[in-house]
């Protein structure tokens, strides 16, 4: 009997040494399992990654790299990051940006005359006669393909349109211009009696008060590019074409939303969400505005500068 209370014994002490042995909860110093191991192997136990804080962003500054899905650019003394708590500077940092599909993008620059060609969509005013604008146009606005209806003073163009007094368009009103001259037809005279210093009177013949008008005004016009020839023009306002010829130095204004256009050097403007890290500050963008500096002139496409690590 003792020996088997014995043997019972001393198997429940050998159960128990092994137990010791075993990381169940805390080690001898009092270290939890992970904290134990590494002290055996002499390692520091991986701190868990916090995950970064998203702010909300407004930055500007100059494009520095252009890549097909990013752009990096170093942000300007204006630019803010907020995060609920009132904006902080984010100035002279470097951040990459991501377009988004959703992202608004507005290209604006400016052109050469070469940069003209068949398939634009381009914005101007003119005074129209018939089918030709008269005098020549100083300055139209390349815009984007959506978004913008073909047509005359926002109506879309008609080919039995006559222009000014035809069909469509019903003569403008006389607009008061003192600048213009009066036409000869338009001075009329009247006698009037001024009183003299003697108390008598002396007819004196003036000249009456006149309207000076405009006899027609400049329409805007919305229109597509069909044939470009240098300065000459035919363009397409709905069903309507309009033959126009530019001026000897034209201004040519381009406000595109094509983010191919993008080019280092260029001037940014950034709404958007985004985060700091050490492997590089993000920012997701759901308004880029860009102003290119160079003009754009034909077959001259930016060339993509060196690539850079994405974070």
């Amino acid at each position: 009997m003792r020996s088997t209370i014995a043997s019972l014994f001393i198997g429940l002490l050998g159960f128990w040494l092994a137990l010791g042995d075993l990381p169940l909860s805390r080690g001898d110093d009092g270290l939890p399992p992970d904290a134990m191991l590494a002290k055996k192997s002499g390692k520091r136990p991986k701190k868990k990654s916090k995950p970064p804080k998203i702010e909300n962003l407004s930055l500007s500054g100059t494009i520095e790299i252009v890549q097909a899905n990013a752009l990096k650019f170093k942000t300007d003394k204006s630019s803010k990051s907020s995060n609920g708590k009132g904006g902080k500077n984010a100035g002279g940092q470097e951040w990459i940006v991501y377009p988004q599909p959703n992202t608004t993008v507005e290209i604006d620059a400016t052109a050469t005359l070469d940069y003209l060609h068949k398939g634009q969509i381009i914005e101007f005013t003119g005074l129209l006669s018939g089918d030709t604008i008269a005098g020549s146009v100083e300055s139209l606005t390349i815009v984007p393909k959506h978004g913008h209806a073909l047509g005359i003073d926002g109506k879309p163009g008609k080919a039995k349109d006559e222009g000014i007094g035809g069909g469509r368009i019903a003569p403008p009103k006389p607009i008061v211009d003192p600048d213009l001259d009066v036409a000869a037809d338009d001075t009329t005279t009247t006698t009037t009696t001024t009183a003299t210093d003697a108390g008598t009177s002396k007819p004196k013949a003036v000249a009456a008060p006149t309207r000076r008008t405009k006899s027609s005004v400049k329409t805007s016009i919305t229109a597509k590019i069909v044939s470009c020839n240098d300065k000459a023009l035919e363009v397409e306002a709905g069903s309507r074409k309009i033959h126009l010829t530019l001026s000897d130095i034209p201004t040519i204004q381009v406000v595109l939303d094509d983010p191919r256009l993008v080019a280092p050097g260029a001037k940014v403007a950034v709404q958007g969400r985004g985060y700091r890290a050490k492997s590089g500050n993000v920012c997701q963008a759901d308004s880029l505005k860009v102003t290119l500096i160079e003009p754009l002139a034909a077959k001259k496409k930016p060339t993509p500068s060196s690539s850079f690590k994405l974070p």
